[in-house]
């Protein structure tokens, strides 16, 4: 659709957090009670001219639950594809 969005991760409140105003204000996309530790975006295809279909695997690892008490912690990974190939 044209629509740019960003990512980025809040070292503050440890969050990953979006945008779709260009960049100019974000909302959080994990609870409060959700701190993230690692996260890497590997970007394949990304160019128009490399034949490949776009794709961004994302990693992070954090902490789920209230501090002081008992936390969770947790690993995902999941793949995001574009539906069209750039052309």
């Amino acid at each position: 659709d044209g629509e740019e969005i960003h990512y980025r991760f809040n070292k503050t409140d440890m969050s990953l957090e979006r945008s779709t105003d260009g960049g100019i204000n974000y909302l959080a996309l994990t609870a409060p009670e959700v701190d993230i530790e690692v996260l890497k975006f590997y970007v394949r295809g990304e160019r128009s001219t490399d034949n490949e279909q776009p794709r961004v695997l994302l990693v992070f690892q954090g902490f789920a639950g209230p501090e002081g008490k008992t936390r969770t912690v947790f690993s995902l990974q999941t793949l995001i594809t574009q539906r069209l190939l750039d052309r």
